[in-house]
């Protein structure tokens, strides 16, 4: 939890105190970029399509396996422009898979404060499972926490602002909550080396 005070993550000096917030911020970048690759590899437009329909059909599982953080990644690479200006390939995309997909990018967007996304967590935490959350909103939370309330408080401005430090401990303790149960996928190989390495354009 401490990686997540003082917005660390996001101060130069502080980021050696956040290197698992920084790993997980990288690792969205990378996933997002990986799964643009995976489509704009293909050689012809029907391989094109037909690799959308398997990002799409994983991220129905991401959705529910309640990895939000990866599934908001998949929709962030399927959503930048090299792959939305490719109106031919979508063009051959099922109805179907567009309407998962509009169900995913209403979870990604941001909204009323990301209205869909906290509601598909507060229901998957609910259930007991395990459950990814998505990092970014947390992280947005604790900055406007940080940034929008003074540190002291009373008239002289020298008592603790535990009105603050109570905002901060409840988005910190909810994340923390959502670790303990985990996942019991099995390693297996050469699957999780490709999917830790993932190869991008240009790499």
């Amino acid at each position: 939890g401490s990686e997540l005070l003082n917005q660390a993550w996001n101060v130069p000096k502080l980021q050696y105190r956040s290197p698992n917030v920084l790993s997980m911020i990288y690792r969205a970048n990378k996933i997002a970029f990986w799964v643009a690759s995976l489509i704009l590899w293909q050689g012809t437009l029907k391989s094109r399509i037909e690799m959308i329909h398997k990002i799409i059909n994983v991220a129905g599982h991401l959705e529910k396996a309640n990895n939000f953080e990866t599934l908001v990644a998949f929709v962030a690479g399927l959503n930048m422009s090299s792959i939305d200006r490719l109106k031919f390939t979508w063009d051959g995309v099922s109805a179907e898979a567009k309407q998962n997909l509009k169900r995913f990018m209403d979870i990604a967007d941001g909204a009323n404060s990301n209205k869909s996304y906290r509601k598909a967590r507060t229901d998957a935490t609910t259930k007991g499972g395990a459950v990814v959350p998505y990092l970014a909103v947390s992280l947005r939370d604790l900055t406007f926490a940080e940034d929008g309330n003074p540190d002291n408080a009373g008239g002289n401005n020298k008592l603790i602002n535990w009105t603050k430090r109570q905002i901060i401990y409840d988005i910190v303790s909810n994340l923390l909550m959502n670790q303990r149960p985990a996942y019991n996928f099995p390693i297996v190989q050469p699957l999780y080396t490709y999917i830790t390495e993932l190869a991008i354009v240009g790499h």
